[in-house]
């Protein structure tokens, strides 16, 4: 058996939540939030890169069992501001979704529904850190 494989990795760039899905009255399906599909896209760029250096790790580069995700999001700190924590838009849960959707389509994951463990949290970047998410995927299966 081998142990359990951990694959971390820092993705920059402003991090964009997924929104809602609106249909137009001609019956097209669009994207509420702007920027989500370049964020996305930025994400699974960075997915494919790490997806290579997982040789011996997961199957063909790609997590196919149970893992633990965790997702550690910098946003960038707004000129004027009160709050030591980023309590406003865009919300956890849709930076969370974007992330995971960009897990998928750079193909470090088979399905979103892999993640059985979650944590993540949002801070505001400081003067000298980088704007992004620190993304650590490992799997909970001893492989044989």
């Amino acid at each position: 058996m081998t142990r359990p494989v951990t694959v971390h990795f820092f993705v920059p760039g402003t991090p964009v939540g997924q929104g809602n899905h609106r249909q137009s009255r001609y019956g097209k399906t669009y994207e509420t939030t702007k920027g989500h599909a370049a964020w996305r896209k930025t994400v699974a760029t960075y997915t494919l890169t790490q997806r290579a250096r997982c040789i011996g790790g997961p199957i063909n580069g790609t997590f196919i069992g149970p893992v633990r995700a965790s997702f550690a999001f910098q946003l960038p700190h707004p000129v004027r501001c009160r709050r030591v924590w980023p309590s406003v838009k865009p919300d956890l849960s849709k930076l969370i979704r974007a992330v995971e959707d960009g897990l998928v389509v750079g193909g470090l994951l088979a399905d979103d529904s892999l993640i059985v463990e979650l944590s993540s949290r949002k801070t505001y970047a400081s003067n000298i850190e980088p704007v992004g998410v620190h993304v650590v995927i490992e799997s909970l299966e001893e492989r044989p």
